[in-house]
């Protein structure tokens, strides 16, 4: 009766022993592939980022020289509005006048 409770408690121990290894080695396998499909991930995020800044840098680019060429435009037209106001102010005799000089400037 000994052997027989013997060989029963050893062929549970080694029953419990496989299971926790193949527990281990299974567990050991899903880790890797998190791993792997992390580090998958991370660089379609850096290649979708690089491609995104690219794209994002040439639309500013457009768009800044898009603007610069639309601030001179206005500026262009500002200088002419400037120049017609002072001509109607000359042709009505009325426009800024200058301030009075300060007893400092004397």
């Amino acid at each position: 009766m000994d052997a027989a409770l013997l060989a029963m408690i050893s062929t549970i121990f080694v029953a419990m022993l496989g299971n926790s290894w193949h527990q281990s080695r299974e567990n050991s396998k899903t880790r890797d592939l998190m791993i792997q499909l992390n580090n998958d991930t991370r660089s379609e995020f850096r290649t979708e980022l690089k491609s995104l800044g690219t794209e994002l840098r040439a639309d500013h680019k457009a768009l800044d020289t898009k603007l610069s060429g639309e601030i001179k435009a206005l500026g262009i037209g500002l200088g002419d509005v400037r120049e017609r106001l002072a001509r109607i102010e000359g042709h009505l005799g009325i426009g800024i006048t200058r301030p009075p000089e300060s007893p400092s400037d004397e």
